[in-house]
């Protein structure tokens, strides 16, 4: 299976996105990867802090695994995490990328941390770090 950098590339070059879904069960989960294997489409999974805590680090290892190994090409993404610990486990635990959340931070304590994550990331393998500059809020609820 390519690296998740090399899906993007081949995405761009086909004009092309790669979906990503959040997913806090199997159940979820396990339509997002059916609705991939039927389109014969790449996509991102991903989990937020509180879906990680709620599923389980080492299930979503494991559910991203299982369906790898019946042939679906998904990747996962640790969302908005808020700690370089947290980016560190899910890049050792085996997670295509990471998003560093540092947005309720200085603006150069979370340049400075999204830098270690980066650092980390480049020492361990592959996994792609993004940076969260500015602040989009902190809730899945809608706001008015």
């Amino acid at each position: 299976m390519k690296t998740l950098k090399e899906a993007l590339v081949w995405a761009k070059e086909n004009k092309l996105a790669l979906a990503h879904f959040n997913f806090s069960d199997s159940t979820q989960f396990n339509v997002l990867t059916e609705v991939a294997r039927d389109l014969n489409a790449p996509i991102i999974a991903g989990v937020s802090e509180g879906e990680k805590n709620f599923i389980g680090i080492s299930n979503a290892v494991a559910l991203v695994s299982s369906a790898r190994a019946n042939g679906v090409e998904v990747y996962l993404n640790l969302d908005h995490a808020h700690s370089v610990e947290d980016c560190r486990q899910a890049i050792d635990m085996g997670f295509d990328s990471v998003m560093f959340d540092g947005s309720k931070l200085s603006f150069e304590e979370n340049i400075n941390k999204t830098k270690e994550v980066v650092t980390y990331a480049r020492e361990k393998g592959d996994a792609l770090v993004e940076g969260e500059l500015g602040y989009i809020g902190s809730s899945s609820n809608m706001l008015n």
